[in-house]
């Protein structure tokens, strides 16, 4: 017999909270999943970790995680009334499809932040959360469709690709452009040239696996935060090579927009030449 329709609308109503509920309490325990595949993956492949960052972490996110799991009876329950009102099957469907939506967006804005818009290759645990968050909308699908998880399947499968580096854009440096070349060595950073004039400028990091950090000089010994951090870490050696001279995923070339004044870039990768810097001058 049909629900009358305000027992429909408060359904409908109790399965949207239920799925805005279910969304909020699933966020860390999804996160920690996310790490703890990382932690997998650093085992496996020899990665050296932190005893004290893993414990540390575990502590301040995994047992709110735990928190939100229990309270997901919330959720549940909500669930329930929501059934009771438009039926199983189309509470069912609003929950898991909401629920599907939120995480597929969260795994994509994560792709999207932590690769700067597809143009910078992430390294460490920031790879494994976009997955987590992927797969939980795979379920949540799964749960409320079927064979409509596809979609969300497909959504992981490419976000694989590009946070491997397989599929990834290629652009050369605009001809007539400013460009920097940026070599590092133990005692210093060494720019050629190291006078350009303000606007569009292209650095190209010539060492491998190389990092630096460009910021203005009089922020130098502030707690300001820098002005551009760029790294040559995230793909492999034949990727790098593939893409040498180009912007890109995996490419040594990167955009920065500089105004007039002095800037110093500064060498901080740890494991290579350490903390030598340059000065950069940009004129108007």
């Amino acid at each position: 017999m049909a629900q009358p329709t305000g027992g429909s609308d408060r359904g409908f109503l109790l399965a949207v909270l239920a799925a805005a509920l279910a969304s909020l309490l699933l966020f860390l325990p999804v996160t920690i999943l996310g790490y703890s595949a990382y932690l997998l993956a650093a085992l496996l492949s020899g990665e050296p970790l932190s005893q004290h960052s893993v414990a540390e972490t575990y502590a301040f996110v995994g047992v709110p995680a735990l928190i939100s799991a229990v309270l997901i009876v919330i959720p549940y329950l909500l669930c329930r009334a929501a059934s009771f009102r438009i039926g199983h099957q189309q509470s069912a469907l609003v929950i898991g499809g909401l629920v599907a939506v939120w995480h597929a967006a969260v795994a994509v804005y994560w792709v999207w932040g932590s690769t700067e818009g597809l143009t910078h290759a992430p390294t460490g645990d920031v790879l494994w959360y976009p997955f987590a968050f992927g797969m939980a909308a795979v379920v949540a699908t799964f749960l409320a469709a079927g064979r409509a998880a596809i979609a969300p399947m497909v959504l992981v499968l490419v976000m694989g690709l590009l946070l491997s580096g397989t599929v990834r854009g290629r652009t050369e440096i605009p001809a007539a452009s400013q460009r920097v070349e940026v070599e590092l060595s133990t005692t210093a950073v060494q720019l050629s040239p190291d006078t350009v004039h303000a606007g569009d400028v292209y650095v190209v990091l010539l060492t491998p696996r190389s990092s630096i950090t460009i910021t203005e000089e009089e922020l130098v010994d502030t707690d300001i935060p820098t002005h551009r951090d760029f790294d040559l870490f995230g793909c492999t050696d034949a990727q790098r090579a593939e893409d040498r001279g180009l912007q890109g995923y995996c490419g040594n070339v990167f955009k920065v927009n500089l105004s007039a004044g002095t800037y110093v870039v500064i060498s901080t990768d740890v494991g290579g030449p350490g903390q030598a810097f340059g000065r950069l001058e940009v004129l108007p």
